[in-house]
């Protein structure tokens, strides 16, 4: 490809990476009217960490992690999906809120947990025994204190990716099996849109966090909506995929080793352990699969928007578990960037709002730490 001049009416941009970040930049961006080349080192579908997700969208249940400063973030971005995937969106996106259920082991982080939504406008069910029996029949009988989160939603990676991919490509984008760096492109595009993740010398600040999730089918057991376990030393959750397909999670390794990151078996034995005693019907089930990827973090586990190179390159990174929920926003805030407009959401991602301070972002990652 030649040199990009400058006076042409067309911006071409390149986005680099085809997991969640990327594919919505890309979709985004060539929707937009820009003129968009996809890079990635594998074929599509490539082996990355969106493809072994959960797929919760669920900016309320993350509340441990996420400052409520990104709820409104993460309600828009469960909206823009329905856009995103357009009139599929029905075969993968589900609005049917989330459960959370109290630690049977520790019960007192679900009150410190539920006392916030006592003070917040957004629809909320606190839940006793027999309600959690009612709107989810399967699980275990002995659940006796609950919340549901109707606002919040799930979605099926696989399916997604896939759509987002389709649909990039049908919008007049193009795709490229090629690993490249954003300084290789530098005299190709205007701009580059670097969505790799954890590269151990991207950024210094960055983190690899490895995550752990084991799939089991059991067409015999049915659940609506994504359930979930308040505990802060192993927090686990159920994502139902359909078809009698469900995805376990999750780990959360802080500092893992980038080289040897296959799921541990005191991991995979935890995580099924999990899952039968809170849905008992699952004893019966089939493994299908098991798998771990690396989650980029920065050290506050908060995502971040930065500019390069005078703004020709933008980096979406550290996304950590929010890659699904955040994506889209992000997304939306890269459209604006690249056209020069505000966006109500860009602050959120600049540095500048990822708060606590320092000392306790150190903390943060240092409860991975003690989780692993």
């Amino acid at each position: 490809m030649t040199s990009k001049s400058q006076t042409a009416d067309r911006i071409d941009i390149a986005v680099i990476g085809a997991g969640v970040a990327g594919l919505t930049a890309a979709l985004s961006l060539q929707t937009a009217g820009f003129s968009v080349t996809l890079f990635d080192k594998m074929p599509f579908p490539p082996e990355n960490t969106s493809a072994i997700a959960g797929g919760m969208l669920a900016p309320f249940s993350e509340s441990d992690v996420l400052p409520s400063a990104y709820i409104l973030a993460g309600l828009k971005g469960i909206a823009l999906w329905k856009g995103l995937l357009g009139d599929q969106h029905a075969a993968c996106l589900h609005v049917c809120g989330s459960l959370v259920l109290a630690s049977q082991t520790r019960p007192a982080e679900f009150g410190d947990f539920a006392e916030p939504f006592s003070h917040t406008s957004h629809s909320w069910l606190r839940l006793d025994a027999e309600a959690i029996s009612r709107l989810e029949p399967d699980l275990a009988r002995d659940q006796k204190d609950g919340i549901y989160l109707p606002d919040e939603a799930h979605l099926n990676p696989e399916k997604a990716l896939a759509i987002l991919f389709a649909r990039f490509l049908a919008a007049g984008g193009h795709f490229h099996i090629r690993e490249v760096r954003p300084e290789d492109l530098a005299d190709q595009f205007d701009r580059i849109v670097d969505c790799r993740g954890y590269i151990g010398d991207l950024q210094p600040d960055l983190r690899a966090v490895q995550g752990e999730i084991v799939f089991i089918q059991q067409p015999e057991v049915c659940l609506s909506r994504p359930v979930r376990v308040i505990d802060h030393l192993t927090p686990f959750y159920i994502v139902p995929r359909g078809d009698g397909g469900f995805a376990i999670g999750a780990t959360a390794i802080a500092n893992a080793d980038i080289n040897d990151w296959r799921i541990r078996v005191s991991s995979a034995l935890r995580l099924l352990a999990f899952a039968t005693d809170l849905v008992p019907g699952l004893k019966q089930a089939r493994i299908t699969g098991m798998s771990s990827g690396l989650r980029s973090a920065y050290p506050n586990l908060l995502p971040e928007i930065r500019l390069r190179n005078d703004g020709r390159t933008i980096q979406i990174n550290g996304l950590y578990r929010h890659g699904y929920l955040l994506s889209p926003v992000m997304a939306k805030c890269v459209v604006a960037t690249v056209r020069g407009e505000f966006d109500e959401f860009l602050t959120l991602f600049s540095g500048k709002m990822n708060v606590p301070a320092v000392s306790l972002a150190e903390d943060k990652f240092a409860v991975l730490e003690r989780r692993s």
